[in-house]
């Protein structure tokens, strides 16, 4: 079950109940699935990223300067 499941001896899991079904997941495989959704939620949007947000912050700087 593990290797059809893609998880490796020991690996770290992510456990989670969904309808009554327990769905098992290796941590990378849930942190992927999170940095999909994330940006999937900010495509298109200005100013959603970490990018975005320094060069504001460093605009900010500069008039406080």
């Amino acid at each position: 079950m593990r290797a059809a499941a893609g998880l490796q001896a020991g690996e770290e899991v992510v456990l989670e109940l969904v309808e009554g079904e327990l769905h098992v997941r290796s941590l990378a495989q849930t942190m992927a699935r999170a940095r999909a959704m994330v940006r999937q939620l900010i495509s298109g949007k200005s100013g959603a990223t970490v990018d975005d947000f320094l060069v504001d912050r460093r605009r900010e700087a500069e008039r406080e300067a």
